[in-house]
């Protein structure tokens, strides 16, 4: 097992036997020849799932393998991207911390109605405005962005609205 991105393939045999593989390349599973294996594919908070590839064929994030020879299977993930900072380079990032990290003074750092498991450090001697509960587009107001961590300003200031920290 491969999983190219972020997130973990969960697999469980007829038998009843459990293995979870999370973002790498993943040890030999305990099964035997004959099993019959159900893997599941699911994406952490900031990615989405892709494609099952290999011996499991298509889009969906479920497949079943038996295991009558060696059999490879790959997960593909990829990045949810939830925030946009205009005037950076990209400018789409799936963390309002990686936005942060690659804004200049003065930016704006618009995130989509969403949860973001994170905890955020604003270390830089500089101001941004972060705005939150924007819609796909980043135009309007469709509701709140959640935190849910942290925000810990070192230095500079940070403008915010439309954004719920918990």
């Amino acid at each position: 097992m491969t999983i190219y991105g972020n997130g973990t393939v969960h697999g469980i045999s007829t038998q009843g036997q459990n293995y979870s593989c999370a973002n790498a390349s993943c040890p030999p599973t305990p099964f035997g020849y004959g099993d019959k294996i159900t893997l599941t594919a699911t994406p952490d908070w900031k990615s989405l799932f892709i494609a099952l590839g290999s011996a499991c064929d298509g889009s969906a994030n479920t497949c079943v393998v038996t295991l009558t020879a060696d059999r490879n299977v790959f997960a593909l993930f990829s990045p949810n991207f939830q925030v946009r900072v205009p005037n950076a380079w990209p400018t789409d990032y799936a963390t309002i911390q990686d936005g942060y990290d690659h804004s200049a003074d003065g930016s704006t750092i618009f995130a989509q109605v969403n949860t973001f498991y994170e905890d955020l450090l604003f270390d830089r001697a500089m101001t941004v405005t972060i705005n939150g509960g924007k819609d796909g587009s980043y135009m309007d107001a469709a509701g709140y962005s959640t935190v849910r961590g942290s925000i810990t300003l070192g230095q500079g200031a940070a403008i915010v609205g439309n954004l719920i920290v918990w």
